[in-house]
C-alpha cells in the first residue's frame, strides 16, 4: 500500500489559458503535452521532476462552484494499486473509479487522490488513462530551477488533525514526523508534517484547534472558516536546487522566511498567483541542510488571505 511520490497534482481553473500563461511565465514550467475529453480539456505543464494539470471546462463546474479555484487532484504513485485502493477503503475513505480508470480516493475540502502505479508516477510519463498530444518542440523532461514538489499543505476542519494524520499513516503508509502549535492570525493552529518511508511525498497538515481564540471567522470562536479559508489544498511547495543560480531565479527579489534548525537553515518565500475564489498560494523552499518544512506555507493560509507576499522573520 505505500505511496512513493507525488505524481502529477491537478488544478481546477475558470481561465486555463490566464493559468497556464502564469505558470509558464513566473515559475518557469514548459507545456509539454494537451488533452481534449468531452467535458474538459487540459495541458501538462512539465519542469524536472513537478508534473501539472491545468483543467477547465464544463466537468470542473461544480467543484468550482462550490471550492473556487484551486488543486482538485494530488494523484499519488503506488507501489501497489490495487493494495492501496484496499488500504484506503479500510481506513474508512470512499474510493470510486476516475472516467479514465484509476482508482479515485476521496480526500478533504473536494480534494481527491487519484492512485498510479509507479512506474507511471515519473516525470517522464504523462498522467495515464488520458489522450495526451505533445506540444511540438517540448522537451519530454524540461528542466529548470524547480527541482521538484516538496510538499503539499492540507487544511483541515479543526479539531481534526490527528484523525486525518492516521488515515494518511493506514491507507498511504505515511509516517508522522512533526508536529507543531502555532500561534497564527489571532488564532491557534496545530500543524504536523505526514511523509512517505521513501521522503518523495510529503503533506503538511494544519487544523485551527477547536474552541481556540480565533479558531474560526476572526472574533468568532465557532470553528467556522473564513471565506475562502474551507478545508483543501491552499498551497504547494516546490524545491529549488541548491545552486546560487536557482537561489537567483526562484528567491530573487521576493521576501523570504529563513528557518533554522539543528541541520541548518531553510529558505522559503510565498507568492500568490492569480487564481480566483480560494485563498491558494505556491512556496519556494530551498534546503540549506534543514529537513524541517517551516511555518510559512502555513502562516501564509492562516494570516491574511490580501497579503501578497511574506515579511522576512
Amino acid at each position: 500500500m505505500t505511496v512513493r511520490n507525488i505524481a502529477y497534482v491537478e488544478l481546477y481553473t475558470k481561465d486555463k489559458i490566464s493559468a497556464v500563461e502564469y505558470l509558464v511565465s513566473a515559475m518557469g514550467f514548459i507545456r509539454v503535452a494537451d488533452s481534449v475529453e468531452v467535458d474538459r480539456s487540459s495541458v501538462l505543464l512539465r519542469q524536472n521532476g513537478v508534473q501539472l494539470v491545468v483543467t477547465s471546462g464544463w466537468g470542473t463546474w461544480r467543484f468550482l462552484d462550490q471550492y473556487g479555484e484551486g488543486v482538485a487532484d494530488v494523484a499519488v504513485a503506488c507501489e501497489d494499486v490495487a493494495a492501496t485502493r484496499a488500504a484506503a477503503v479500510r481506513a474508512g475513505a470512499a474510493v470510486t473509479d476516475s472516467p479514465q480508470g484509476n482508482p479515485v480516493v476521496t480526500a478533504v475540502g473536494g480534494i481527491h487522490h487519484t492512485l498510479v502505479p509507479a512506474s507511471a508516477g515519473t516525470a517522464a510519463g504523462a498522467p495515464p488513462g488520458r489522450s495526451w498530444t505533445a506540444t511540438p518542440g517540448a522537451p519530454s523532461t524540461p528542466g529548470g530551477w524547480l527541482r521538484r514538489l516538496d510538499h503539499v499543505l492540507v487544511r483541515l476542519p479543526a479539531g481534526t488533525l490527528a484523525d486525518y494524520a492516521g488515515f494518511c499513516g493506514d491507507a498511504f503508509g505515511f509516517d508522522r514526523t512533526a508536529t507543531r502549535r502555532l500561534g497564527l492570525g489571532g488564532r491557534s493552529v496545530d500543524s504536523a508534517v505526514v511523509r512517505s518511508r521513501c521522503g518523495r511525498a510529503a503533506f503538511v497538515l494544519s487544523a485551527p484547534v477547536p474552541g481556540g481564540a480565533g479558531a474560526g471567522a476572526q472574533g468568532d470562536p465557532s470553528g467556522l472558516p473564513r471565506e475562502g479559508e474551507g478545508p483543501g489544498v491552499p498551497g504547494l511547495a516546490f524545491l529549488l536546487d541548491d545552486d546560487p543560480s536557482a537561489a537567483e531565479n526562484g528567491l530573487a527579489d521576493r521576501d523570504a522566511w529563513v528557518h533554522h534548525d539543528a541541520r541548518g537553515p531553510l529558505v522559503q518565500s510565498v507568492v500568490r498567483p492569480p487564481l480566483a475564489g480560494r485563498a491558494f498560494c505556491l512556496q519556494l523552499v530551498q534546503r540549506r541542510g534543514s529537513e524541517t518544512s517551516g511555518d510559512a506555507g502555513i502562516r501564509a493560509v492562516y494570516e491574511s488571505p490580501e497579503r501578497d507576499r511574506v515579511t522576512v522573520r
